[in-house]
């Protein structure tokens, strides 16, 4: 199978350590859905913070999320897997470096979501057929597209991504483990 996987939260935690660098505590953000609004109002000077913060030295020596590697190697073994993130292209450099430090040789390329081709349009060219990701806005727009996602929620603390009903081809899992367990059961329906 075709794999396109998420960075950020994915294989890399940001949320709490974004939030950190920027003084501010993950409590009382529970209802908030777009990480940017809780430090900053306006949109402009949030993407700022978020590409200073990507640049600094907090955001390139996060450590992959846990079981994130063991599980890559695994599904690297015996699927293609690439990455797709919705971090701004002049992140590139960054983001490929942190990439091939943590997953070396085993995510053959890197994808940039942005305005003029979305995950889902990229998923669908590149004819993907799983998914793994965290925002519910990119794991809907693949299920339309008939991709299967799985909507990755680590230890059912992602608040960002709840919601009482998924549709047929989104799949809510909490670990590395998990995933790797969906992967083989959608892989035995192909």
């Amino acid at each position: 199978m075709k794999i396109a996987i998420d960075i950020d939260e994915v294989l890399v935690p940001f949320t709490d350590p974004f939030l950190k660098f920027n003084g501010i505590s993950c409590e009382g953000h529970e209802e908030e859905k777009n990480i940017i609004e809780i430090i900053e109002k306006d949109p402009k000077k949030g993407y700022e913070r978020l590409q200073k913060f990507h640049r600094s030295k907090a955001g390139k020596s996060i450590p992959p999320l846990k079981d994130s590697q063991q599980a890559i190697a695994t599904l690297n073994s015996k699927h293609e897997l690439i990455a797709i993130t919705s971090r701004a292209d002049n992140l590139k450099e960054e983001t490929e470096g942190w990439v091939k430090e943590h997953f070396p040789n085993q995510i053959t390329k890197l994808y940039f979501s942005n305005k003029e081709k979305t995950k889902a349009q990229i998923c669908e060219e590149l004819q993907i057929n799983v998914l793994i990701e965290d925002q519910l806005r990119y794991a809907f727009e693949a299920s339309k597209k008939k991709i299967q996602v799985i909507l990755f929620d680590a230890d059912k603390k992602y608040w960002w991504n709840q919601i009482e009903e998924l549709p047929k081809n989104i799949h809510r899992v909490h670990s590395w483990k998990a995933v790797i367990n969906k992967i083989e059961e959608l892989n035995a329906k192909i």
